[in-house]
């Protein structure tokens, strides 16, 4: 292999990891904050920006932090709008995107990530999740409106993960790599980044 084949084959498994990790931490924290707290349905809040970033902080220092491995928080701004990040030990990120309900991961520092053109950070180095109980329990991959199968992910029209009529290519991508096991598939579009 050419020593270019290399770095990105092991960007790829660095990549696949985290996605693989932040899945399994946040619904362990999920469990935890449950022995705590009692059912998630009784501390769940679907908190969105327009409630301020102090109070999204506030229920995520209370209900997620405690059961993760972070290194703190920082404050970012993400398509207009100001949220509250974690930083996780091994050097991605976690945070919300609109509410409590909708969140994105990055592979690599979320400010580096998301300084790039959304064509270029969504499925490389931002991955959307989602934490919307009743409708889904867990803490899971982005996959609003899709009807189950691996072409609808990959050419689902508005969040497909291959490509996009309205600019919002990469939605799928996370649900994509976890439907295939939590690899990312060998003719995937984008070339992923961990720093």
């Amino acid at each position: 292999m050419t020593m270019p084949a290399l770095i990105e084959n092991h960007n790829r498994k660095v990549v696949e990891s985290r996605l693989q990790k932040i899945y399994s931490s946040m619904n362990q924290a999920i469990q935890m904050a449950e022995k705590d707290y009692g059912s998630r349905d009784t501390w769940y809040a679907r908190y969105t920006w327009q409630d301020g970033e102090a109070v999204q902080k506030a229920w995520l220092e209370k209900y997620i932090v405690p059961y993760l491995k972070t290194t703190g928080m920082s404050s970012i701004t993400y398509l207009g709008q100001k949220y509250p990040a974690i930083h996780l030990a091994d050097g991605s990120y976690l945070a919300l995107n609109f509410s409590t309900a909708d969140w994105i991961f990055t592979t690599c520092d979320i400010k580096k990530c998301l300084a790039q053109p959304r064509s270029k950070r969504e499925g490389s180095c931002l991955f959307p999740f989602s934490f919307q109980p009743p409708n889904t329990w867990n803490f899971e991959p982005y996959n609003y409106g899709w009807n189950g199968s691996e072409d609808a992910l990959k050419h689902g029209g508005r969040f497909g993960c291959y490509d996009s009529t309205t600019g919002e290519t990469g939605g799928y991508c996370t649900k994509l790599i976890q439907y295939n096991g939590w690899k990312i598939p060998k003719d995937y579009p984008y070339r992923v980044k961990y720093r």
